[in-house]
């Protein structure tokens, strides 16, 4: 006879609380590893690349006072969950907790509600932006984490996806997210953040290119930093700068992931973020 489980029971209630001040607070401020990368690139700025940094942390300095949106799109609401195998509720679901928290947190933090039903009447405006998109895991433990991207559109109107040859070299891979950056210049409000997922199948590629925006999810070894340099470099090269300017980096920072693939297949997704790189942490 197995062993029976014991359980640790969270409340419905708390869920939705910390996850409407979670939408609140992460649209109020900077990602503190981002905070951190800008303050060590200034140093190496020129001095109109300094004062639009600066700018950029000033307004986060505001917004955060002021209990502000740092940016007016406060995006349509990504999380990824964390469930321990250990942890259940006292009542309902996870996911309804988290949509409950997402329509709160956007009603009483005053944030843009950006929603639609309809993707093509454009009609009618949800009112509270949900729904939210949730990727959940099932792990071992009694604990459940949840982090909150609110992805701006203008940076996931530039999303991008390719399938390479299976006999593509790492060159072309980088001259392909060079151009990308390229092709899309100022558009998406530099300096981008960029989660580059190589591998797997088509539509996890592309959720993991998005999900490694946060950092904690990217591969870390000497050989990602490696080719996170050299793309980092390509794309910088571009000078297309700091909101456009042509000053300061191009891209500050860049996230991969490498999956397992099929023997056939080579896809690479590109995930870019804006200069408000919004990112909530949440462990219950």
């Amino acid at each position: 006879m197995s062993p029976k489980i014991k359980f640790r029971t969270i409340k419905y209630s708390h869920i939705v609380k910390k996850i409407a001040a979670l939408c609140a607070e992460s649209n109020y401020q900077l990602d503190n590893n981002y905070i951190k990368l800008i303050n060590s690139r200034k140093k190496t700025y020129c001095k109109k690349a300094k004062y639009l940094a600066g700018l950029l942390l000033k307004n986060n300095q505001i917004a955060k006072k002021e209990k502000l949106p740092i940016c007016q799109d406060t995006g349509v609401c990504v999380f990824y969950a964390e469930i321990g195998n250990k942890v259940k509720l006292d009542r309902g679901i996870i996911s309804d907790a988290i949509q409950e928290g997402v329509a709160n947190g956007y009603k009483t933090g005053y944030l843009r509600k950006s929603i639609v039903n309809d993707p093509l009447t454009r009609l009618p405006n949800t009112g509270d932006n949900t729904p939210a998109f949730i990727y959940t895991e099932i792990v071992l433990g009694s604990k459940l984490k949840i982090w909150f991207l609110p992805k701006g559109g203008g940076s996931e109107n530039v999303t991008a996806l390719k399938f390479f040859e299976p006999t593509t070299d790492e060159t072309n891979i980088i001259g392909y997210i060079s151009d990308t950056i390229k092709s899309i210049g100022s558009k998406a409000c530099p300096p981008y953040k960029l989660g580059v997922c190589i591998g797997g199948p088509a539509d996890y590629c592309v959720m993991t290119s998005k999900k490694i925006l946060i950092d904690e999810f990217a591969d870390k070894n000497k050989r990602i930093n490696l080719l996170s340099k050299k793309i980092l470099e390509k794309c910088n090269n571009l000078k297309i700068g700091i909101q456009g300017s042509g000053a300061g980096d191009t891209v500050i920072k860049v996230n991969i992931k490498l999956l397992p693939v099929h023997i056939a297949m080579l896809p690479v997704s590109i995930s870019v973020s804006c200069n408000a790189v919004r990112i909530g942490r949440l462990e219950l």
